[in-house]
């Protein structure tokens, strides 16, 4: 219950990366415990992916 009442006022953040494939609600609150919710600093997405230790995955043509 602790940590519900913690996160309450970011639950917004929680639930957009939720929402994402791969990340469940707990890595979630472990991603923004570590980053907080401004990004300002990270100037891209593929900075953030570098800085997480995570892959920046982008979707392949498709072949024809």
């Amino acid at each position: 219950m602790q940590i519900l009442k913690k996160t309450e006022s970011i639950n917004w953040a929680i639930e957009a990366l939720d929402d994402m494939p791969g990340i469940g609600r707990k890595s979630a609150e472990r991603i923004l415990a570590e980053t907080g919710v401004e990004m300002e600093h990270f100037q891209n997405e593929s900075r953030f992916s570098s800085w997480a230790g995570c892959l920046s995955v982008r979707k392949a043509p498709e072949k024809r």
